[in-house]
């Protein structure tokens, strides 16, 4: 049996190859380790993940120094000092002390939408910039899912700031967040308005689902605990927000802050829970519909208090927006509120009730008039006012007898300093002192 020479020398060869392939092999992984090491250097890496979040979310992000990394059991970044502004903006609109986001490798393999956490230390928002931000990003086609948080948001210390408002000492708990699963949500801090300040206390219960290109919450249970200017309530209820916004809530007031209550009546300083409802619906048209100048439309609902303990009202109303705004408001109120100023007496009791509807049309910034026609029983006030008149009348602390407005009054009689005016029909213009009557005088009789 004869074998080739060729066959004869193969495993030579393979043995020969072997030193070859390992010295190949140990000089990648040097390279390799020297290519990690490079790149993986904090400074180095910090400075890679920034351009490209910078880049993709169109902001300034910066750090106050390296951050750092693990890689068991997964993923985890800590960032120092984290700022984010607009490209060009004076101040950045985001800072925190630390951010920590952890990250397993499904989702950094692209296969996943999961966190596994995200950990602020003393944030500190800025609402209007960050909305400002939001305007300029592009919209997306892809559908809403919610991100899974697997082990939660945690915001330690934290300021979130408004126009005329802000939250200091902020401290937000959701241990976990997932599309359909129920969710727990732990929120207080200190409100501050001007000189005033509230501490309060929030937490809500929910299943959240992401449903086309906006989100759903469905069986929300919430609870705000709070002083000051803040209610404390209990409420449950629903939101909706994709192509229709949605709010539905339904609950009852345990405290009304006394700033409220004053300025309202006396009867809702006692004891016991005030009812309420709100209903908001607002439907945007898509982009094909703003092309055709169809409108957006928002529609609200309102009802507050017991009629057996303290006045009620009920609000309903519409608003359109194209060219022009047009907005409709109807309400009743169940009487009169004892903390305002008396009603002069007229055929109807303070008692009954108020029914009152305002109208708008025209420009988006409020500045035409608003007309309004107020009832108590067949007494009636029509008229028309101008939100900026009526804004700089209460900011001069009402220094006139009557506010800015243009009004008739109608009444079959109204008492006035022991006289009964019969048939009455009086113009008011302006902040005029003293309304002039009209041609047809009111006839006059002596209360006996």
């Amino acid at each position: 049996m004869r074998v080739r020479g060729s066959d004869a020398q193969q495993p030579g060869s393979r043995r020969r190859r072997w030193p070859r392939i390992l010295g190949i092999f140990a000089a990648l992984l040097v390279v390799g380790a020297i290519v990690a090491t490079y790149f993986l250097q904090p400074a180095r890496l910090t400075a890679l993940i920034l351009a490209r979040a910078s880049s993709a979310l169109h902001l300034d992000l910066h750090t106050t120094g390296p951050g750092s990394y693990a890689l068991r059991p997964e993923p985890r970044l800590v960032l120092p000092g984290l700022s984010a502004s607009v490209p060009g903006a004076a101040a950045p609109f985001f800072h925190s002390g630390q951010v920590e986001l952890a990250l397993p490798w499904a989702t950094l393999r692209g296969r996943s939408t999961e966190i596994s956490s995200i950990v602020l230390k003393s944030p500190d928002l800025d609402m209007a910039a960050m909305q400002t931000w939001l305007q300029t990003q592009p919209p997306s086609a892809a559908p809403f899912k919610f991100p899974s948080l697997t082990r939660g948001l945690h915001v330690d210390d934290g300021t979130l700031r408004g126009t005329g408002w802000r939250i200091e000492h902020l401290d937000v708990e959701l241990p976990s967040l997932a599309d359909g699963k129920p969710m727990a949500l732990d929120v207080d801090g200190n409100l501050l308005r001007g000189a005033n300040a509230s501490k309060f206390a929030f937490t809500m219960a929910a299943t959240p689902a992401g449903v086309g290109q906006g989100l759903r919450i469905d069986d929300a249970r919430i609870a705000l605990k709070a002083d000051g200017e803040l209610p404390s309530l209990t409420a449950t209820g629903s939101l909706l927000s994709a192509d229709t916004f949605a709010l539905d809530l339904a609950g009852t007031l345990q405290r009304i802050p006394r700033q409220w209550s004053a300025s309202i009546d006396s009867a809702y300083t006692r004891p016991g829970d005030t009812p309420f409802t709100i209903g908001i619906a607002h439907t945007a048209p898509t982009a094909a519909g703003i092309v055709a100048g169809e409108k957006q439309t928002l529609r609200l609902r309102l009802a507050l208090g017991d009629a057996k303990r303290q006045p009620t009202i009920a609000l309903s109303g519409t608003a359109s927006s194209g060219v022009d705004l047009e907005a409709a408001l109807h309400g009743q109120l169940s009487r009169w509120p004892d903390a305002w100023p008396g009603l002069p007496a007229t055929s109807a009791s303070n008692a009954a009730p108020i029914v009152f509807d305002a109208n708008y049309r025209g420009s988006f910034f409020l500045s035409a008039p608003i007309t309004f026609d107020v009832k108590l029983g067949d007494t009636a006030l029509q008229g028309q006012f101008r939100i900026a008149d009526v804004s700089a009348w209460i900011k001069r602390k009402f220094d006139g007898l009557l506010p800015p407005i243009e009004a008739t009054l109608s009444a079959p009689q109204i008492e006035i300093g022991g006289m009964q005016l019969h048939g009455v029909r009086m113009e008011i213009r302006g902040d005029a002192a003293t309304p002039s009557p009209a041609a047809t005088p009111a006839a006059v009789t002596p209360k006996s």
